[in-house]
């Protein structure tokens, strides 16, 4: 008379639950950098939108400056001369604030694009982190498939899929502080 406690236990059982208990840590810490990178990518938009806005704003401005240029420029060519130095005063102030604008364009204009840039580091992050929890989920149930039927093959299996999860995961940290990524070809 056999029974399940008498049966001695394959020892490759024991590897399975190890390789699977890997797969589902590094799954739930990619899910949790995962999340982190499409928050940060989130605010990097955000910011960024409103880098552009501001610099909306500064062009109207600026653009409103030019049209006051315009206008006074008409007029002080059919001013009397005895007027002209107010026109030429208030002339010279509108270029500065033309200036000025010009400059702060420029400067908001290249924040917004820094925030553009974090926005898509975190997107190429998070996808790696994404992908890799995807191959990580799938391996583990392939694992637990295995442990289920107990056949060594699907385990084999399981341990490829994992592989692929585990190189997708390493390699969004090795993104994350190096800003390459480590094989050619991954997203």
């Amino acid at each position: 008379m056999s029974t399940a406690a008498s049966e001695p236990k394959e020892m490759w059982l024991n590897w399975l639950a190890i390789t699977t208990i890997i797969m589902s840590a590094s799954a739930t810490l990619g899910s949790s950098k995962s999340a982190g990178f499409t928050s940060g990518a989130m605010m990097a938009q955000n910011k960024a939108s409103d880098q552009w806005a501001f610099y909306q704003a500064k062009s109207i401005k600026q653009h409103s400056f030019e049209l006051q240029k315009d206008i006074l420029q008409v007029q002080l060519a059919q001013a009397p001369a005895a007027t002209s130095a107010k026109f030429v005063e208030k002339l010279n102030a509108y270029d500065a604030n033309i200036e000025r604008y010009t400059k702060e364009r420029k400067e908001v204009k290249a924040d917004a694009e820094r925030f553009e840039h974090e926005r898509d580091l975190s997107q190429k992050n998070g996808k790696l982190f994404g992908t890799s929890i995807i191959y990580l989920q799938i391996g583990i149930t392939l694992s637990a498939l295995a442990a289920l039927l107990k056949k060594k093959p699907v385990w084999w299996l399981s341990l490829v899929v994992g592989a692929a999860g585990m190189l997708y995961f390493l390699n969004g940290f090795y993104y994350a502080y190096k800003g390459v990524t480590i094989l050619v070809g991954m997203p």
